[in-house]
């Protein structure tokens, strides 16, 4: 009789699996109720799957608009060192003040700026 008793003993520890182990093995997939909800399991799969790649691809064109935003500001401080650029503003207001000295432009005139030769010596 003991060894029959024991013998259910351990068939009843079998049985009993904690929730937690339950769920780690996958044995509830298994399960008529839950069989019915893999179409929508796999749905949440592929969104969850696109919603990872288009915050990558966001993050690839941030990475890219940053880069070519630097390159901008790095060009346009070479070429302000170099006296070749002019902002809009101060290129109006240089326009304004040759109107005011008599510069008009006119395609029939031109004009010479007299450069002395020892300027030119010295470059």
């Amino acid at each position: 009789m003991k060894t029959a008793n024991r013998k259910a003993k351990k068939e009843k520890k079998e049985e009993k699996r904690s929730a937690f182990w339950a769920f780690m093995g996958g044995d509830f997939l298994l399960h008529k109720k839950v069989t019915q909800f893999y179409p929508y399991l796999v749905m949440l799969i592929l969104l969850a799957a696109i919603i990872i790649a288009n915050d990558n691809w966001i993050r690839r064109k941030e990475k890219k608009l940053e880069r070519i935003e630097n390159e901008y500001k790095n060009t346009v401080s070479k070429i302000k060192k170099q006296n070749e650029f002019l902002p809009y503003d101060t290129a109006e207001k240089v326009m304004q003040l040759l109107k005011e000295e008599g510069f008009t432009k006119d395609e029939k005139k031109l004009y010479k700026i007299p450069v002395q030769s020892s300027d030119i010596n010295k470059k």
